[in-house]
């Protein structure tokens, strides 16, 4: 199928600097499609294209490179974002409060349908011991954010996981993408049958209105 007629996909992939971002980005379309070069614009993309559920489609998946990123997102990289990839440092203590920052700043500029996914980068060096910690801090924020789905570890030297982790991206993003179109037709149904029962009503209305006018005629005088 040409890339033209596939459908089309955007994922954005966040997170705060030296996270990784980029170097998941690049593992993974090295992976798919050969050698890629590194951007020093502040924003990237790039365009691949995937099956997912039997159909084709076509993929913009965008990187933020650069510090500050957070506080001077652009709100045309992710309005109309399907999913967002949200990159934390597994190497790290787990930030909630970060976590809650982002996904605040996300939420607010995002469309409503967009899913999110928690990426922990780095887990060739995530100490074991803090495994109960990590469950316990997702489970925390994801019933804080509904809208975040998974949590998906990878670790660079294992390209399978990080394929993993875009193909379950992909999926998030294509169930909000169709939840959001059965929610727009639904709306719009209901939109028809409102105005043509408002539009049944008023004929009515005016209808009854001629008989009423019509039998004060008849009977003056």
């Amino acid at each position: 199928m040409n890339i033209s007629d596939a459908i089309p996909l955007k994922i954005v992939v966040v997170g705060d600097a030296k996270v990784g971002k980029t170097t998941l980005i690049q593992t993974y379309l090295q992976e798919i499609d050969g050698n890629q070069s590194a951007s020093k614009l502040r924003f990237d993309y790039k365009i691949v294209q995937v099956e997912i559920q039997q159909e084709q489609y076509c993929v913009a998946i965008w990187d933020s490179v650069g510090q500050g990123f957070q506080n001077q997102m652009s709100n045309f990289l992710v309005k109309d974002a399907d999913a967002v990839m949200l990159c934390i440092d597994l190497s790290k203590e787990i930030d909630i409060q970060s976590i809650d920052k982002w996904m605040d700043t996300l939420i607010n500029r995002s469309s409503s349908h967009c899913a999110y996914v928690l990426i922990g980068t780095k887990l060739d060096l995530f100490q074991q011991g803090r495994t109960q910690h990590l469950n316990d801090a997702f489970s925390q924020i994801s019933d804080k954010y509904s809208a975040l789905k998974l949590l998906t570890p990878v670790q660079y030297q294992d390209k399978e996981s990080i394929k993993l982790a875009f193909q379950q991206t992909f999926e998030q993003g294509v169930q909000a993408k169709t939840k959001s179109k059965q929610d727009s037709t639904l709306n719009f149904q209901s939109f028809v049958l409102q105005k043509d029962r408002n539009s049944y009503f008023t004929a009515n209305s005016r209808s009854s209105s001629i008989k009423i006018k019509n039998q004060k005629k008849d009977q003056c005088c």
